[in-house]
């Protein structure tokens, strides 16, 4: 099974999206996972010796990997507006945060670069507002039937992360994860 690697600007549904495909026995669906492992081995490692079918949701830390590994899954980019992506960005994170300190024109500027990226190397793009219509689009990708009940009561869960599941940590990485992409294309 090729594995399949959903990949947006933060704030555009991974986490929804992790959480709906972990909810499939036979899938192992891993959220940010490029930021639980140190070496882009142990990375491809998990790609392929999972006898279940691997998915990883994913925002930019992504990029702190080479793009070689998207050669080899299949790649779906959640293309959403970046004002959008920005100023839920900016809302979930304390004033004090350095995301505040550098504002809205360099978050803005950092995402329109790492969307231009990510367009550049991935197969599908599919729009934000059209990922629920869409979504049978990523069961095809991945061999598994689609359920609409399945997707109907995870919507009716209204899901949204919030600060209590991202880490300042994973932020700053992404940050650095920025700074160095150019290293790897």
């Amino acid at each position: 099974m090729k594995p399949l690697i959903i990949c947006a600007l933060p704030r555009s549904r991974t986490f929804w999206l992790y959480k709906y495909f972990s909810l499939y026995d036979n899938i192992r669906c891993e959220h940010e996972y490029t930021a639980k492992v140190d070496r882009v081995e142990d990375y491809f490692s998990a790609m392929y010796s999972q006898e279940k079918q691997f998915i990883n949701v994913d925002a930019f830390s992504f990029l702190s990997f080479p793009f070689d590994v998207i050669s080899k899954a299949n790649v779906v980019f959640i293309e959403k507006d970046i004002s959008r992506c920005v100023k839920s960005t900016l809302e979930i994170f304390p004033k004090d945060h350095w995301v505040h300190q550098k504002g809205f024109k360099y978050l803005y500027t950092w995402y329109e670069d790492m969307q231009e990226v990510y367009k550049e190397q991935v197969e599908y793009v599919i729009q934000y507002e059209e990922l629920d219509e869409k979504l049978p689009i990523l069961h095809e990708l991945i061999d598994q039937e689609y359920n609409s009940n399945h997707h109907k009561t995870m919507l009716e869960k209204k899901l949204n992360t919030s600060i209590q599941y991202i880490s300042f940590q994973k932020y700053n990485m992404w940050q650095q994860s920025y700074n160095e992409h150019k290293i790897y294309t």
